[in-house]
């Protein structure tokens, strides 16, 4: 009975991580120096995803680190959704960032560009 138990938790483990993707409706946002943007990311399981076991995070590529001056919208994780909020944007906020999806043990990431027009 335990090894039948444990081989529906492996089935749907392999399930939740085959299924699992992360995809953007735009890949590049160009925006005013000032303005406000929200950077999207679309997230699928196949399966009914709980909120609270999806982490979602933002990393500007050439430094590899965590977006600070961005916002994660949390409320919108259950929808599918990881939105990222930059208020008043900055130039140094322009560049390649990587967003980060992990629900349970699944993961998948998209690659989004920011562009800022002057000041």
């Amino acid at each position: 009975m335990f090894f039948l138990l444990l081989l529906s938790l492996g089935i749907q483990l392999l399930q939740t991580t085959a299924l699992f993707r992360v995809t953007v409706p735009k890949e590049l946002y160009t925006v005013e120096h000032g303005s406000n943007v929200t950077l999207e990311c679309d997230f699928y399981s196949g399966y009914y995803l709980e909120a609270e076991n999806v982490e979602a995070n933002l990393q500007k590529v050439e430094h590899n680190t965590s977006s600070h001056v961005a916002t994660l919208l949390k409320e919108q994780l259950t929808q599918g959704k990881a939105l990222f909020h930059f208020p008043r944007v900055r130039v140094s906020d322009a560049g390649k960032y990587r967003c980060v999806v992990i629900y349970s043990s699944a993961w998948d990431y998209k690659y989004l560009t920011l562009k800022v027009k002057g000041e």
